[in-house]
């Protein structure tokens, strides 16, 4: 009887079976063909949410009420019905600061998003972006111990996508651009480039 080495840490899928674009169909009838997806780092976007649940949830006693994660935009408005609803002046501008700091967040994080190609993303044979993500290990350095030396220690990060209703794309000519997803009428996994 011969006994097998199995290899877990082995990627066995051939390169050739992992998708190289997505084709988006759009509602306007435009075609893209999508070679890398932007995402952003795990700990701030749920860092974000948690201060927009924080700002609202001090403009509303029922839960229920909260807004879609897509209605996170601040507006003027809801600081207006706060207002009317009899919500104390003090809930009110602590829920305004609060928007504000998320809102400079939401920039921040804008900008540190990183683009990955679509090979190496996981979870897009779903055609929902809050589905996809990407992990990486990276060695950072620690101040740990005693005698305060410093120590590279490996660290897991994991991009997603940030929840919003556009998701930005570079396609195959390297061109970014910013879709609104629901504008997104057929998603297709392409594994060969074009020829």
């Amino acid at each position: 009887m011969r006994i097998y080495e199995k290899r877990f840490d082995l990627d066995l899928s051939a390169p050739e079976s992992r998708p190289q674009f997505i084709e988006l169909q759009l509602a306007s009838g435009s075609a893209v063909r999508v070679a890398a997806i932007k995402l952003y780092d795990r700990r701030a976007v749920e860092e974000l949410a948690e201060m927009r649940v924080a700002a609202f949830a001090l403009l509303t006693d029922d839960a229920g009420a909260l807004p879609a994660r897509e209605d996170w935009a601040v507006t003027p408005a809801v600081l207006v019905n706060a207002i009317n609803r009899r919500i104390p002046p003090r809930r009110a501008q602590e829920a305004q600061e609060l928007l504000q700091e998320a809102a400079a967040k939401a920039s921040a994080l804008a900008r540190d998003g990183r683009l990955f190609a679509v090979s190496s993303i996981l979870g897009l044979e779903h055609p929902y972006p809050h589905l996809w993500s990407y992990v990486e290990t990276v060695f950072e350095r620690r101040n740990r111990g005693f005698l305060g030396r410093d120590v590279a220690e490996e660290v897991r990060h994991e991009w997603i996508h940030n929840g919003e209703a556009f998701v930005t794309v570079a396609d195959e000519d390297g061109g970014e651009r910013n879709i609104r997803w629901s504008a997104v009428e057929q998603y297709r996994l392409v594994t060969a480039a074009r020829n």
